[in-house]
């Protein structure tokens, strides 16, 4: 906490220099600010917000924002249009989202124009854009694949609750990769999984170095699944693996 509001208070002490500026380059955000105004609660927070420190890279090029998880992969795309002080960020889903821009010197604070909507606090990131770049065509850093990977299925324990995962296939239940069997499981930025016996090729959605997550996406060969077992899309959209807590 300390550290937070340090950062929000070298955010406020900094002065002005412009009402508006350019977006484009890289930046670190490294808090945002939510409104808990809207939330009902047996147990409602005291406090009027509530912060999550991200400490993720948005870069901003050619009127996209790509939300990068250095140094693992790539995890959101937006487009992006700038109208005097104001940011319109549209989602691929087509949601649309205006942020207030407010520029100080190496810091930028954008300010949802909606009620109860988030503020987000960024910072001038070290890392050089051209280091950034290549992960906005999806390349996936291979050495946040390594370690022992569960795929679970069932009932499965989550913080505070259960869901149910269920695959119209058969899995491994669990897989580890490392240095010397890398091979074996990703080539051409795709990792393969064995799918009822076969190597099939998945895109990775997200891997990160600090979330115990990594989801995968079932390239074209699941459509033959989705005739033949008659499914929603949305049954096979992804797959999900859990990294298993050292003994």
């Amino acid at each position: 906490m300390k550290t937070l509001l340090g950062i929000i208070f070298l955010l406020a002490a900094l002065p002005v220099f412009s009402q508006a500026g350019p977006l484009n380059g890289a930046w670190i955000l490294t808090a945002i600010r939510h409104d808990n105004s809207f939330i009902v609660s047996d147990s409602p927070d005291p406090d009027p917000y509530r912060w999550t420190l991200p400490n993720t890279h948005w870069l901003f090029k050619e009127k996209k924002l790509y939300e990068i998880n250095y140094p693992c992969c790539l995890e959101d795309v937006c487009s992006v249009t700038e109208k005097g002080n104001n940011a319109y960020i549209k989602t691929e889903g087509g949601q649309e989202e205006m942020l207030n821009m407010d520029f100080r010197n190496d810091s930028l604070i954008l300010t949802s124009e909606f009620p109860y909507g988030a503020t987000y606090y960024l910072i001038k990131d070290s890392i050089p854009v051209k280091e950034l770049i290549k992960y906005t065509s999806n390349t996936i850093n291979p050495l946040c694949l390594y370690g022992d990977w569960d795929i679970p299925v069932g009932e499965v324990p989550v913080p505070f609750d259960a869901i149910t995962i269920w695959y119209p296939w058969k899995l491994p239940e669990k897989i580890h990769i490392d240095e010397k069997n890398l091979h074996h499981y990703w080539a051409n930025n795709r990792l393969y999984l064995e799918v009822d016996g076969v190597k099939r090729p998945f895109r990775v959605k997200t891997v990160s170095l600090t979330s115990e997550d990594l989801v995968l996406t079932p390239e074209s060969w699941v459509e033959e699944y989705i005739r033949k077992h008659k499914l929603y899309r949305y049954e096979v959209e992804s797959v999900w693996l859990r990294k298993r807590e050292e003994d």
